[in-house]
């Protein structure tokens, strides 16, 4: 299973290597070009990976796509397949330059997934929170598996 995560920016080094020594997992820095990235293959349970210290967040990497305008993107995020509950919210972040703003991506998305699995967008009391980035014509979906950003955790 593939899986994204964010660290903080110019430690992806030290994150790559507790998670090869505490994981044994493959670990590629920095995907996209983004930094505080890193996208990894590990086939070990997944509250293992909430247990790294060195890690903000942690997504199940579902699908990376290409895509062209808005259009594209609700075509393909349909099509990805989700394991979701009762309700969801979407967020988003952007890098690149587009015609439209993370809000959009988000209203798209949203909209995408709700018609196709008939749940109900809740922005606060959401079970399910799915990750769609888009870096310049690329789009990346995931499942966030941490609900608060695990840097304020109590260790």
């Amino acid at each position: 299973m593939r899986y994204f995560l964010t660290v903080p920016p110019g430690l992806e080094t030290l994150a790559k290597n507790e998670i090869e020594r505490k994981l044994q997992a493959k670990v590629r820095i920095k995907p996209f070009g983004l930094a505080g990235h890193l996208l990894i293959d590990y086939s070990g349970k997944e509250e293992n990976l909430l247990k790294l210290r060195g890690v903000y967040n942690v997504y199940r990497y579902l699908k990376c796509f290409k895509f062209e305008r808005l259009d594209d993107l609700y075509e393909k995020v349909k099509k990805v397949e989700i394991g979701i509950g009762k309700t969801f919210r979407v967020t988003s972040r952007r890098s690149g330059t587009h015609d439209f703003t993370s809000i959009d991506v988000q209203r798209i998305a949203g909209k995408a997934i709700a018609e196709k699995y008939g749940r109900k967008v809740d922005l606060k009391n959401f079970e399910t929170e799915i990750e769609v980035d888009i870096i310049d014509n690329k789009c990346w979906v995931g499942v966030k598996l941490n609900r608060e950003n695990l840097s304020w955790r109590d260790y």
